[in-house]
This record gives C-alpha cells, structure tokens and sequence, in this order.
C-alpha cells in the first residue's frame, strides 16, 4: 500500500527556489522529488552524527575522501 502524501506549501527566497530549480532540471526531475531526497540526506547524516560518523564526498576513482560535509 503507498504511503499517504501529504500536500505542504513552502516559502523560499527567489535563491532557494532557483537553486532547487536547477538541481530539479539537472536530475530530470521535480522540484517535489528533490526535496524528499534532500529529506533522506538530511535523516542518513543525522542518523549517522548520533553514530559519531560523518558525511562526506568520497571520489569513485582514489576512493578518498574529498570534502566532509558538516553542519547537518
């Protein structure tokens, strides 16, 4: 059974909505979309801070660790 939706109205600066705008065009997506994946980022950093881990950009070719995300 799918989950229940729920509709939300949001306020964003004119910055906030172009930028979401843009990451919504470049992933041949919705503006919605992008935000319930901003959601599951969001939750996985959390979950993981409370683990004491953090996040962070790992390059696929050296495997290194090239920025560690902090803040969320």
């Amino acid at each position: 059974m799918a989950a229940r939706k729920i509709k939300l109205t949001l306020e964003l600066s004119e910055d906030a909505n172009n930028t979401l705008e843009e990451i919504a065009e470049e992933s041949s997506t919705t503006k919605s979309d992008v935000l319930r994946k901003a959601i599951g980022l969001i939750k996985v950093a959390t979950s993981e801070k409370k683990k004491g881990r953090e996040l962070a950009v790992i390059d696929s070719k050296s495997e290194k660790v090239v920025t560690h995300i902090v803040g969320l």
